[in-house]
């Protein structure tokens, strides 16, 4: 006969042992005795396993950790080891008859039979031991069964100002009932589908849009569904140059890939779409997710950009958006967005017959050089700038590099030629000994200072300062957009 004492408040759940084992409970006010026999008598060793079971409180509380003990025995000894399966702080708040230890410290079997791992350990010698410990439930969150797989847009910007958007996200899904979108300023909602079904669209308390999700079909691997918007908006109108800015709704699920087309009118020159973030290209041969089937051919990664629909039937009401086939292509694609985080793209662009002013000083400049040299040498520049017009007149795309090069080698040369070179080595020089004159000159009058006349000088210093320094800024980018333009 074997009697076990369980400290209160413990329930006991199964006792076991060999021997053909079989007990009975007895609830007492020191706790609940379990009175067990065998069939037969024990030598030796004799192993009694005991499940215990005691809910802890939600908010946490401070226990004694559970003991067993054996009554009717000379002695006790034993080891007590402590580890948490779920998210729990344990802290030790007392502790009497128990001595710490090395968890290797510990016999074999409880290491072995652990689950998690163990993160205290005692030793101790006494029959009542005690190890008081603190506990706290950690906040546990549940994983995210949810994803966006990836995002493609088309837009279409008109002479007007007008901006139409075929926005499709490719998500997965398990739990969440609606995906929150917040849209760019003043943009309107023009149909909505979801793997072709129409669905309503609703606005929660931040103004935001919420779309009515469907679950996605498996049980680990997900199937991913596609959620189409069409929206339209605002943009500024396009002149004859400037400097318009684009945005695509905000997610409130991270995205894997993000791939925007643009398409402009061609009658303008245009530059690449800029971001906070630079253009991304995916390079090698890993995928960041399963292939993306759009018009029925499998595509992984970023290249499903090359095939683009002519046009893409979207809403309840059938509206049937026509992309120009004739326009202008921009592309803007990027992996991995927070959420929230909007995309923002910004172009520069000037109106194409903006090129011919700058194209013909740039012609008479090389001329006028050109003709400078030939006067001075004869027949032999003469040659060279038959040769130079030649050229032109082949490589048409290429005449600018070729009027630039021109400007600057005759430049060159006639500035070799006139000593340019020592005049402005020496300009520093010169310089120097004029301030250090008119310094002195000035300390030795003792002219008393107009600081009135001063401040008003240095105040339309500065506006002159700035507005120069636009026109180059705004002259540099003309200049970027003529030498590096996009194919229509």
């Amino acid at each position: 006969q074997f009697v076990l004492s369980v400290p209160p408040g413990m329930e006991v759940v199964s006792a076991d042992a060999e021997g053909a084992f079989r007990y009975e409970l007895q609830h007492t006010e020191e706790g609940t005795l379990i009175k067990g026999e065998t069939a037969y008598q024990i030598r030796n060793n004799f192993e009694v396993s005991v499940r215990l079971r005691r809910p802890l409180k939600r908010g946490g509380e401070r226990f004694v950790a559970p003991v067993v003990r054996c009554l009717g025995v000379e002695r006790e000894q034993g080891y007590l080891a402590v580890e948490v399966p779920g998210k729990l702080q344990l802290t030790e708040a007392l502790r009497k008859e128990a001595l710490p230890v090395d968890v290797r410290q510990l016999p074999s079997e409880m290491v072995e039979n652990a689950v998690s791992p163990i993160l205290m350990a005692y030793r101790y010698h006494a029959a009542r031991p005690e190890v008081t410990l603190d506990v706290v439930r950690l906040p546990e969150r549940e994983p995210a069964a949810q994803s966006v797989d990836r995002v493609r847009a088309f837009s279409v910007l008109s002479d007007d100002g007008q901006l139409l958007t075929d926005l499709r996200i490719t998500l997965r899904n398990r739990l969440l009932p609606n995906l929150a979108v917040l849209l760019p300023n003043e943009a309107q909602v023009r149909s909505s589908l979801i793997d072709g079904e129409p669905v309503k669209p609703s606005l929660d308390a931040q103004g935001r849009l919420m779309l009515p999700l469907k679950r996605s079909v498996g049980d680990t691997d997900l199937a991913a569904f596609t959620v189409q918007l069409v929206l339209s908006q605002k943009a500024p109108k396009l002149g004859w140059l400037g400097h318009p800015e684009l945005a695509l709704p905000a997610l409130e699920l991270p995205t894997s890939a993000v791939a925007w087309t643009v398409y402009v009118p061609a009658k303008n020159r245009y530059s690449q779409l800029r971001s906070v973030f630079d253009a991304q290209q995916q390079v090698g041969t890993a995928n960041w997710h399963p292939g993306y089937h759009e018009g029925g051919v499998a595509t992984t990664g970023m290249q499903a950009t090359t095939s683009v629909p002519s046009s893409a039937d979207t809403g309840a009401l059938p509206v049937r958006i026509k992309l120009p086939e004739t326009g202008i292509r921009l592309e803007h694609a990027r992996y991995w967005l927070s959420p929230g985080a909007p995309v923002q793209v910004s172009f520069f662009y000037i109106r194409s017959w903006l090129r011919l002013p700058f194209m013909v000083a740039g012609f008479v400049a090389v001329l006028v050089l050109l003709l400078w040299v030939a006067r001075r040498q004869g027949r032999q520049a003469w040659l060279g700038f038959a040769a130079f017009v030649v050229a032109s007149a082949l490589l048409v795309p290429m005449a600018r590099w070729l009027w630039w090069l021109a400007v600057i080698l005759a430049g060159l040369r006639v500035g070799l030629e006139r000593g340019w070179g020592s005049v402005l080595g020496a300009l520093p020089g010169r310089w120097f000994e004029t301030g250090r004159v008119k310094y002195a000159t000035w300390r030795a009058s003792a002219t008393p200072v107009a600081w009135p006349r001063l401040l008003a000088n240095l105040a339309l210093a500065c506006m002159l300062a700035g507005m120069v320094l636009a026109a180059l800024a705004l002259g540099l980018r003309v200049l970027a957009i003529l030498a590096r333009p996009l194919a229509g």
